[in-house]
């Protein structure tokens, strides 16, 4: 094997809207604002600096008074990191947020990609050798079947079949114009399988979807690219060291073109099981619309993998949140075989009644129809020529909102990559490398929107940048923004000691 032939670079598009939480959650009042239909996150570092000069505003937020009132009373200017629009119909009390790299930028972790690439996998490994999952007591299942099951990808994370796979996290993308604030409807089953929509604010499943208040997430809006890298272990793909170290065998791990074929028929797989389920319910639910449009949906993504099958390396896959338990697990267990492991009570899933496993599905609000009908974090995955992002100015590979928004699949023919063998990427020049973290640092510092709020987080990256050359420059384009500012604020601060002028002042000291 080549080296070139071990490493990938994937651009990722998604197909439907994506989430990947960073566990925190956005309050309303707190960490945003809803101003003219549009949700503002606050820049609270910002507002900080404007409050320092309010203390009676301060003092009022300590008495729990709305922040939308003290803004109003005390004429306050609120900075913001970004602003979205949201599909929900009233303002959401709590917002989950999306992962954000140091800079603010949403991303998609390598570790997500990988986990839902070792899913596809691990669905294709050998089972010939399994247990029956029908034992006659729960004891048996666990020493037999579940504890088969759980080493049959390997006993732990470094004998586990997937290791040899190493997936970069991806550039983050701009927050403004690709975060949307969307209200993820919970389709249903109650007792006796009737369908409905789950409503949070009630806890109780209802007909109409209109009146259920569903859960509220940014996402990263379909059509966003983002790009990142795959690469092979070349070591631990020989065969001899995979079974010298215990390494549970996958040949697909160790094959791009292998792994984007189980992966297709993996994901055709939970699309026509998808499919299949919500064309049960087309006729029993009371909202037809949106169960067709899922279906319909399905319906487009099949032909979407069958097609892709035909590009070379590239492959279409679920990941993240919304997948359900079926995207985490790959639901290749019978339904026979779990019917019986529910009623047994050896495993505890699903609800009492319900005959059917899983019972809930999470839908995003499909623009083009106003139902909830998209399914989470469908992508597409496309090896591209690694050159030809690298040498392309950041700002081109900023991705920005378009004036279109995609709401369904829409696989763009793509030319059949050769057959060849990829070159091997150019070499990298130091200079050009320099230039781009420049450039970088430069948008960075272009995108604040609470300058003085910024610095310690900007002064930071300056000094964690080995190249003194590079350090001097970054340090001294600080201080050209510093100046910059409207109403000679450096100036001033410099007067006064702000903390954030001195800040400045003593890291061109350091690097001088």
């Amino acid at each position: 094997m080549t080296e070139a032939s071990l490493t990938r670079t994937w651009k990722v598009t998604l197909l439907t809207p994506l989430h990947l939480g960073d566990g925190v959650k956005l309050q309303y009042n707190v960490d945003y604002m809803v101003q003219n239909g549009s949700i503002e996150v606050i820049d609270f570092d910002g507002l900080a600096e404007q409050l320092a000069d309010t203390p009676q505003a301060i003092n009022d937020l300590s008495k729990s008074i709305r922040l939308d009132q003290i803004v109003r009373d005390y004429k306050l200017t609120v900075p913001h990191l970004y602003t979205m629009k949201s599909t929900a119909g009233s303002s959401p009390k709590e917002i989950r947020s999306f992962l954000k790299n140091a800079y603010g930028e949403p991303y998609l972790a390598g570790s997500s990609l990988k986990g839902a690439i070792h899913t596809a996998l691990w669905t294709g490994l050998d089972r010939t050798g399994l247990p029956s999952p029908r034992a006659a007591n729960e004891k048996d299942y666990k020493a037999g079947f579940k504890k088969a099951v759980e080493h049959m990808g390997g006993k732990d994370p470094y004998h586990m079949f997937i290791r040899p796979l190493q997936i970069s996290d991806s550039m983050g993308v701009v927050a403004q114009g690709n975060i949307v604030c969307e209200e993820i409807k919970f389709f249903n089953l109650q007792s006796g399988d009737a369908p409905g929509w789950k409503d949070f604010q009630t806890r109780k499943t209802i007909d109409d979807f209109k009146n259920a208040i569903g859960m509220h997430v940014e996402t990263l809006r379909a059509g966003t690219e983002l790009i990142l890298q795959a690469h092979i272990d070349k070591l631990l793909a020989e065969d001899a060291v995979r079974d010298a170290a215990g390494i549970t065998r996958c040949e697909e791990v160790t094959d791009f073109d292998r792994m984007a074929a189980r992966i297709q028929a993996h994901s055709k797989y939970i699309a026509e099981r998808e499919k299949a389920f919500f064309g049960r319910y087309h006729t029993a639910s009371r909202d037809k619309a949106p169960i067709q449009s899922v279906v319909g949906f399905y319906e487009d993504l099949i032909q979407a993998i069958e097609k892709t099958s035909q590009n070379r390396g590239a492959f279409i896959l679920r990941l993240a949140w919304g997948s359900g338990w079926r995207g985490m697990t790959g639901d290749w267990i019978g339904d026979e075989d779990m019917a019986f492991l529910r009623e047994k009570g050896y495993v505890k899933l699903g609800k009492e009644g319900v005959e059917i496993f899983p019972k809930t599905r999470r839908l995003a609000i499909d623009p083009k129809n106003n139902t909830p009908s998209l399914p989470l974090g469908w992508v597409l995955v496309e090896p591209v020529e690694a050159r030809s992002f690298r040498l392309k100015p950041i700002a081109t590979m900023q991705q920005t909102a378009t004036v279109e928004e995609p709401s369904a699949i829409a696989v763009k023919p793509q030319t059949p990559l050769t057959t060849q063998p990829e070159p091997p990427p150019a070499p990298i020049d130091p200079e050009v490398e320099r230039q781009e973290q420049l450039e970088r640092f430069q948008q960075r510092i272009q995108r604040a929107t609470a300058f003085q709020a910024e610095v310690e987080h900007l002064i930071k990256v300056v000094q964690q940048t080995a190249d003194h050359r590079l350090k001097q420059e970054m340090a001294a384009l600080l201080v050209k923004k510093a100046q910059s500012l409207p109403n000679k604020a450096y100036a001033k601060a410099q007067k006064d000691g702000k903390r954030w002028a001195l800040m400045i002042e003593e890291l061109n000291r350091n690097v001088s």
